[in-house]
């Protein structure tokens, strides 16, 4: 494409990161005749990350409940198709916040994600006693979080980067960053076993599989060990409607997969994949004392599933105590942190030359001898 159109005539060099920049650095020079300058990992992601926060409005964001607010009915919706298909019972939370949703349609068209600029204390202690009252599935209020990164006051932070694995950087300033933690799972390991346990071949497409698939045909929940037992609930300290164990509703059926479809399964993984991914979080966060937790990475592109799943279990564990936070360009920081890089390398090198070429200008007018004083009078007469 860049060869097709000439974008690469006047280009010398671009900066690049990832596997990519090693990889494919000898075919662009071949090919396109631009050397690739290779930048580090992580620097780019958090120098990108810095810079979109800084300078661009807008650009964080997290989910709330839709108690006082807009619901994307679409979910409940589909939780009433699905329970009255398979004969289930909608769970009491699920009524509660559908009617609490709808009370307030005056305030915008339901089935709809309200944007709007919000303080994040003040709407963390709104929704606390939420926790334990609703999941990820009514959690589909966008709330826009008006953040300011050169703020001492935004350090330390965790930077969660989720895309085939997933790494963990605690950020102490300005390009100070550490990374602490990982896991080998994330995105990679949910797109193979979709490989492996549907028909898909599209990553956007599982997606769109997933948004209408019932994960509690799959997992096994509170409510199936204990019953609605209030008592028995109270005691354990948990609803009814927490996962117990990620696919334990299998073990014990005759056929496992009698009665599942493949949108089962991929809602089911999906939710099991990014409840690790939360929990890794939440204690990295717990144990290096900050309340605000950045997801970034492609894996969240388009993916308001892992997102609003994701912002509902930091919540949950924390108990409101610490915040999920997304930003409007996730997958792309990367890219923008090694484009700045690599213009602050060629504005220093710049910079350098002109120096070094002032100082031979000055190192020259110092070696030429200056004309004594009766010779510039003769040559003036003459």
């Amino acid at each position: 494409l860049m060869r097709c159109h000439n974008l690469h005539l006047n280009i010398r060099e671009m900066g690049a990161t990832g596997g990519g920049a090693h990889k494919y650095a000898d075919t662009w020079e071949e090919t396109l005749g631009i050397e690739m300058i290779k930048q580090e990992e992580l620097l780019c992601l958090v120098v990108g990350m810095q810079f979109v926060l800084s300078d661009v409005i807008g650009e964080c964001y997290t989910f709330k409940p839709c108690i006082g607010g807009m619901v994307d009915s679409s979910h409940l919706n589909r939780s009433r198709k699905t329970n009255s298909n398979n004969n289930d019972t909608v769970p009491e939370e699920a009524s509660a916040a559908s009617s609490d949703c709808n009370s307030v349609s005056d305030s915008g068209s339901i089935g709809s994600e309200s944007s709007v600029f919000l303080d994040a204390p003040s709407t963390a202690r709104r929704s606390k006693s939420m926790a334990s009252k609703v999941d990820e599935w009514w959690w589909s209020r966008k709330v826009k979080r008006d953040m300011v990164v050169p703020d001492s006051s935004t350090y330390p932070y965790l930077l969660v980067t989720i895309g085939t694995g997933v790494s963990i950087l605690r950020v102490d300033g300005p390009r100070q960053y550490e990374r602490i933690s990982g896991s080998s799972i994330g995105g990679g390991t949910y797109w193979g076993l979709c490989r492996l346990l549907t028909d898909v071949e599209k990553f956007e497409d599982v997606l769109d599989l997933a948004s209408r698939g019932n994960p509690t045909k799959c997992d096994m929940m509170v409510g199936d060990i204990y019953g609605d037992n209030p008592e028995a609930l109270s005691k354990l300290g948990l609803p009814s409607n927490i996962v117990a164990s990620s696919f334990g509703k299998l073990v014990a059926k005759q056929d496992p997969a009698s009665g599942l479809k493949q949108e089962d399964l991929a809602r089911a993984l999906l939710l099991m994949i990014t409840n690790n991914i939360g929990q890794v979080a939440y204690l990295n966060a717990q144990l290096h004392n900050t309340s605000r937790i950045y997801f970034v990475g492609n894996f969240l592109r388009h993916n308001k599933m892992s997102q609003r799943r994701l912002s509902y279990s930091i919540h949950y564990w924390s108990k409101g105590e610490m915040e999920a936070l997304f930003l409007e360009h996730e997958g792309y920081f990367g890219a923008l942190g090694a484009f700045l890089l690599n213009k602050e390398k060629v504005e220093e090198e710049s910079a350098a030359a002109h120096k070094r070429r002032k100082r031979r200008s000055n190192e020259f007018e110092d070696s030429v001898p200056v004309p004594q004083g009766n010779n510039r009078r003769r040559s003036n007469s003459l």
